[in-house]
C-alpha cells in the first residue's frame, strides 16, 4: 500500500519545535506493508493548515509539544472538514495558563458551543517535569475519534511513555462528545491548523510527517 502525499497514515505523530532548535528524531510509522516507513519530520508554521487522514478510531493522533517557561500565554489546535471552512471547527483545543484548565470546544457557523473543561487536573498536573537544562516541560496527547461514543477520547501523558517501559505511563483520560453536530470519521478528510498568540503557550512551529500535505494555508482561507 502506497500513501499518498496529500494525506498522513491512520496514525500521524506531531511534535512543537523545542524552543532552543532541538529537532525531533525521525518517526516510524507503520503501514500495511511488511516493514515499516520511516519519515523525517516537516515543519509547519503557527497558522498554516495541513490536510490529513481522518482521526480513525483505530489510530489518531499524537502530539508532543513544549511549554514556555514563563507558563502564561495561549496556544490553539483546530481540526477543520475543509481548508476554506475556518467557521465550523470539528474540534478546538485550547492550553492557556499552566493552573488553567484545558479547554475542549467546537465552533459551528462561527458559532462557540459551551465550553468543556475536564475537572480533576490542570494543565500543569498533565506536563512532564522540567528540562534539566531548559527548564521546559513537554506534554504528550493523543487524540482518537471514538465511533463507538460518537466522542473524541483526548488522553494526557505525563510521564514519557518510552522510558516507562513495562509499566503504563500516568496518564489522564477526558471523552469529549461532538455537542453540535455529528460526524463520520472514516468519510471526513480533516485540516489541522496551529495558532500561535503573541504570548504562546507551545513553541511557534509543529514538527509533522511529511505524509501531510502544506499546500492549504490560513492566509489563503483567509
Amino acid at each position: 500500500m502506497l500513501f499518498s502525499t496529500q494525506y498522513l497514515s491512520t496514525l500521524a505523530v506531531l511534535s512543537c519545535a523545542v524552543l532552543n532548535g532541538v529537532v525531533a528524531s525521525p518517526l516510524e510509522l507503520r503501514t500495511n506493508e511488511k516493514k515499516p516507513t520511516t519519515c523525517a519530520p516537516f515543519r509547519v508554521k503557527a497558522a498554516e493548515m495541513v490536510q490529513m487522514n481522518p482521526l480513525e478510531k483505530s489510530g489518531g493522533i499524537t502530539i508532543d509539544t513544549f511549554y514556555t517557561t514563563t507558563g502564561r500565554g495561549m496556544s490553539n489546535l483546530d481540526f477543520y472538514d475543509s481548508p476554506s471552512d475556518t467557521h465550523n471547527s470539528i474540534l478546538h483545543f485550547s492550553i492557556r495558563n499552566l493552573h488553567d484548565r484545558v479547554i475542549l470546544n467546537t465552533k459551528k457557523n462561527g458559532a462557540w458551543a459551551t465550553e468543556t473543561r475536564p475537572s480533576g487536573f490542570t494543565v500543569s498536573d498533565v506536563l512532564m517535569a522540567p528540562h534539566q537544562y531548559t527548564k521546559e516541560r513537554k506534554l504528550c496527547i493523543t487524540i482518537v475519534w471514538s465511533e463507538k461514543d460518537k466522542a473524541f477520547c483526548v488522553r494526557f501523558f505525563s510521564e514519557n511513555r518510552v522510558l516507562s517501559h513495562n509499566k503504563p505511563p500516568k496518564s489522564y483520560e477526558v471523552k469529549f462528545p461532538k455537542p453540535q453536530w455529528a460526524i463520520d470519521a472514516k468519510k471526513h478528510t480533516n485540516y489541522l491548523r496551529f495558532n500561535a498568540g503573541p504570548t504562546p503557550m507551545l513553541s511557534c512551529e509543529l514538527h509533522v510527517t511529511p505524509l501531510a500535505s502544506k499546500k492549504h494555508t490560513a492566509e489563503k482561507d483567509d
